[in-house]
């Protein structure tokens, strides 16, 4: 339950961050699966796009459980 004493920041109506993501913009989850879409077509590969970020996962897994954390 909020309590009734404290000043909210934000007038009603009023954003806390006007300057945010614009609308249409793609979440880094899109992105990504349009870049294995991409890669599959460009690259021709004969994977799925699901099978390759499933092997790309798994080596991530693979190379941070060696103690590989590098970015």
């Amino acid at each position: 339950m909020a309590n009734p004493n404290i000043k909210p920041r934000w007038k009603k109506g009023e954003s806390g961050n006007p300057a945010g993501r614009p609308k249409g913009a793609l979440n880094k989850k899109t992105e990504f699966e349009e870049a294995l879409r991409y890669l599959a077509k460009v690259l021709k590969l004969k994977e799925s796009p699901d099978e390759i970020k499933v092997k790309i996962i798994a080596v991530g897994i693979k190379k941070a459980l060696q103690g590989e954390y590098s970015f």
